[in-house]
């Protein structure tokens, strides 16, 4: 259910029938998500300006692993 919350309904609301699916021949934009992947926070790593985060240090799980836009890898965790 939360599966089809986060991507056929968003596409079935904005008529988009080509999105939100893993069909062939459908837009492959996918993030794939490793709930049980513990990493440490390291604010010097941020690809953003902004460095600022009370985080900085912290253990945390669960990590994107890797996104997919068009078919094409555009972001890959260092493992």
């Amino acid at each position: 259910v939360l599966i089809e919350k986060l991507t056929a309904a968003p596409a079935k609301f904005l008529g988009r029938h080509d999105l939100g699916t893993l069909r062939a021949g459908a837009i492959a934009d996918i993030t794939i998500f490793d709930p049980e992947a513990e990493w440490v926070v390291d604010a010097s790593c941020f690809a953003s300006k902004g460095k600022n985060t009370p985080l900085d240090g912290a253990l945390l799980r669960g990590q994107i692993t890797k996104t997919i836009v068009s078919g094409e890898v555009k972001y890959e965790a260092s493992s």
